[in-house]
């Protein structure tokens, strides 16, 4: 028998909440929700300008100069050979940021010439797609009349090295200072939205002007007749032979530029931990390096760069950690250059490569030995004429400054023994792997840069122009 149909109403409205639960089960059970994809990963490149490797705790230096920087090592790759493409500020940056030699991107202080603007500095394709980008740095080389403010939202050069002052007035002009305006930057965005930081800092190159307490704790024991602040005065001094040092006075040179690395490490330290206290260190890419190294009488220059080609002011740092602790802890020798950063962070990102790009992605080492071993080019200053250049092997390293220079790096790494007349072979094939990635038909036309006399000014005290 049949329900008169106003009671079949009712039961179906009765009815009605449950066959909606059935129904948004049934749907929850064979849909599953859509996982939001992962945030992108913040990038972040910090470049300690002049610090030469084997003053770093983690490539075996003694003193207590670098202990945030070598457990900041723990969590990346740590790069044993890693090769700038010059001796001078502008130009290594420029191929770091471009991935291309000195000679191609153009930009030189000594010439007067900006990035050229054919070049592909990647920090325009990470704006490109969707990363906040800026700079905090100690200008001088990198002054954005360069050129290399290409890509950036925010490009903010402070003043850096003093070069009328021994003693830097206030911490704003030390790596701490720099790492609280990034820190400010990177509070103004949102989680959402990724971000590329470069931060740059020119804390120990020379002048060297340590603080009392960092020296202290590398150097208590010095008496002699040099000042805490050693100046770019007193260093010419030293280079041109109208003072003479002591084996104490040389040591304590070079304690003044430890203490200043000391310095610059204890703000690395305060940043780390600041991403951290973020939740932002463990998915960012990070990477830490510097430009060139610095001579401290290895070959007859103390306190100074951008006079030769040796490995102590073209072997450099390289550390790169990457999101969620992929490859922590590890360690490669093979030789890699400041050409590579670029293709390695562009490709970890999953972004496009430009094809003008000349370095590898390093991540495609295997480090056991049996790979393509790469020359590493490096410039002295390609406005001389002749070109001053230097081609690096892992074992082999071949000089032309006015004459060959050809050493063996495994049996003397301190490139004191010239084989260039004994070791014709070498010589010969090492000199045509430069005339190759030398060639002329690869200079881009001068672009004319307009540095500010304050500028030049701080150029010519810092020793990069007469």
């Amino acid at each position: 028998m049949s329900l008169p149909l106003e009671r079949r109403r009712r039961l179906l409205h009765r009815a009605a909440p449950a066959l909606s639960i059935c129904l948004v089960l049934s749907i929850s059970c064979t849909d599953p929700p859509r996982k939001s994809p992962p945030p992108r990963p913040n990038v972040i490149l910090v470049s300690i300008d002049t610090l030469r490797s084997d003053h770093v705790g983690a490539y075996g230096y003694d003193a207590p100069t670098t202990p945030h920087l070598d457990r900041f090592a723990q969590d990346s790759t740590l790069f044993t050979n890693n090769i700038a493409h010059a001796t001078s500020t502008l130009a290594s940056h420029a191929s770091i940021l471009t991935s291309v030699l000195p000679h191609q991107h153009g930009a030189s202080v000594a010439l007067g010439a900006k990035l050229n603007p054919e070049t592909s500095p990647f920090t325009e394709i990470l704006r490109e797609n969707g990363y906040r980008t800026a700079s905090f740095n100690g200008g001088i080389q990198l002054d954005a009349v360069y050129g290399l403010d290409r890509g950036f939202d925010v490009y903010e050069s402070i003043q850096g090295k003093d070069a009328e002052a021994l003693v830097l007035a206030g911490d704003e002009n030390r790596t701490s200072g720099l790492v609280e305006r990034s820190l400010d930057w990177i509070d103004q965005g949102t989680k959402e939205e990724p971000f590329f930081l470069f931060v740059h800092s020119y804390e120990i190159h020379h002048p060297y002007t340590p603080t009392k307490e960092h020296l202290e704790l590398l150097d208590a024991g010095y008496d002699g007749p040099l000042p805490d602040a050693i100046s770019v005065e007193l260093l010419r001094e030293v280079n041109d032979g109208t003072r003479r040092l002591s084996d104490a006075d040389r040591a304590h040179i070079i304690h003044a530029y430890d203490a200043e690395l000391r310095s610059a490490d204890e703000a690395l330290g305060s940043f780390f931990a600041a991403l951290r206290e973020r939740g932002l260190y463990e998915n960012s890419l990070i990477i830490v390096t510097s430009d060139h190294g610095e001579e401290f009488g290895e070959h007859g220059k103390m306190g100074w760069h951008s006079h030769a080609l040796y490995d102590e002011q073209i072997r450099v740092p390289l550390l790169i950690k990457y999101p969620g602790g992929v490859r922590a802890g590890r360690i490669t020798t093979e030789q890699v250059q400041g050409i590579d950063i670029a293709p390695t962070l562009l490709a970890t990102l999953d972004l496009p490569q430009p094809s003008d790009y000349t370095g590898i992605d390093v991540r495609t080492l295997d480090d056991s030995g049996d790979g393509e071993d790469r020359p590493a080019v490096s410039i002295l200053d390609w406005s001389r004429s002749p070109l001053a250049w230097a081609v690096r092997t892992s074992r082999w390293k071949l000089h032309w400054v006015g004459g060959y220079g050809l050493f063996d790096l495994d049996r003397d790494p301190g490139e004191e023994r010239n084989l260039a007349k004994t070791h014709r072979t070498v010589t010969d094939g090492l000199q045509a792997q430069a005339t190759e990635l030398l060639a002329e038909d690869r200079m881009p036309e001068l672009v004319p840069a307009a540095p500010t006399k304050k500028t030049i000014e701080q150029l010519r005290a810092l020793g990069y122009l007469e």
